[in-house]
């Protein structure tokens, strides 16, 4: 009998430290698996130079006025800005701001581009985006034509990379998909997230939806949803970030006439309009976001998964000002840009602070503008 109790408390010893262990296990497999990004608040900026080993300015030179600047993307050897609305006009620089090459025949000829919805560059190649004929247009870094594609479904921006195209489209006709990838050929490959997913009808212009990671990775967002979306691996995860519940509802804004709209995101106090999404390493991310009716900061830190607000960065890199909107990112640089006009008023402002051996020598044409590159460290 005492053999038969040993044996039994044995057993019961060894069974509780099995469900332990599960219970661990259990717990572990949990935290790992968890989609929630939480929110806290800082008071100290982060400093550029954490991220970042180098800033470099070029003044964008050009004979033609510039305009304005809808969508700019660099390379390690040229600068590319489009104007999608005004003018609507492709132009490519060199890196130290030289105009190489310009292209304004929009809607003339047969490969003439009846509407610049968004443009990309992979490989050295430049692809445009016009929605409106459902194309995709290939050029040259000296913008001469290379052909052209037909692009399956509306769409209203796009991404181009090692895994495909992926094809967004924006407003009412979503019935495709809102993200759908394709190859480089144009054959179907997968719906990512479909239109239910994302309801709204709102459509945003001159908006960057995509941050790379890397040559087959990136992040998706939409400036009135609280999620980011990671396509690594040929699958994409859904993340949330919990804003407490002061993220804005996009439903709200469904039946509201255009003003209305304007008027309540100017008068709306808590957390809206995630944009200028840009990488600060493979897994942490910084947004622009309006919070109490203020421009601030949003970093998303998926190893912790926290995502804290701040009032400003600290650009520690470059006596420029710190107020910086983000354009968007490569592997090894991330990049943005500037009027003339700001850096002046930013100079005057702090004008017994900043020596002149530390200041950017501007130009003599007060509508300049220039593209700041900063490589990653």
């Amino acid at each position: 009998m005492e053999i038969l109790n040993q044996f039994v408390l044995f057993h019961m010893k060894n069974l509780s430290l099995f469900f332990l262990i599960l219970f661990i296990i259990s717990c572990s497999s949990n935290k790992e698996k968890s989609t929630e990004i939480r929110l806290r608040k800082s008071s100290t900026p982060i400093q550029l130079s954490k991220y970042f080993s180098s800033i470099s300015p070029n003044l964008l030179q050009s004979d033609e006025p510039i305009g304005s600047i809808d969508k700019l993307v660099t390379t390690d050897s040229h600068i590319l800005i489009s104007d999608f609305n005004l003018m609507k006009s492709l132009r490519v620089f060199d890196q130290t701001g030289v105009q190489l090459a310009y292209r304004d025949d929009i809607g003339e000829g047969p490969m003439g581009l009846s509407q610049i919805s968004d443009f990309s560059v992979y490989k050295d190649t430049v692809y445009v985006l016009d929605g409106f004929r459902k194309k995709i247009l290939r050029f040259s870094l000296e913008l001469e034509t290379l052909g052209e594609m037909d692009v399956p479904i509306p769409s209203n921006n796009f991404l181009i990379n090692q895994a495909g195209i992926f094809l967004l489209r924006q407003g009412e006709d979503a019935e495709e998909g809102r993200l759908v990838h394709y190859s480089h050929q144009m054959d179907y490959i997968n719906t990512l997230i479909p239109s239910e997913e994302l309801s709204t009808q709102l459509v945003f212009s001159g908006t960057n939806f995509f941050i790379p990671i890397n040559d087959s990775s990136f992040v998706f967002y939409n400036p009135f949803y609280p999620y980011i979306w990671i396509y690594r691996n040929q699958n994409l995860e859904k993340l949330e970030m919990d804003f407490n519940n002061q993220f804005i509802d996009v439903n709200v804004l469904a039946n509201m006439e255009p003003l209305e709209k304007l008027r309540f995101a100017n008068t709306f106090e808590n957390f809206y309009n995630l944009s200028n999404g840009v990488k600060l390493s493979d897994t942490e991310f910084l947004f622009s976001i309006r919070f109490k009716k203020k421009n601030g900061y949003l970093q998303v830190d998926l190893n912790t998964m926290e995502m804290i607000y701040m009032d400003q960065i600290k650009n520690d890199l470059m006596s420029t000002p710190s107020t910086i909107t983000f354009s968007g990112n490569s592997g090894n640089q991330a990049w943005y840009w500037s009027e003339q006009e700001v850096i002046e008023k930013f100079y005057y402002l702090n004008n017994r602070k900043i020596p002149s051996i530390e200041r950017m020598h501007l130009s003599s044409d007060k509508e300049s503008k220039f593209v700041f590159q900063l490589r990653y460290r």
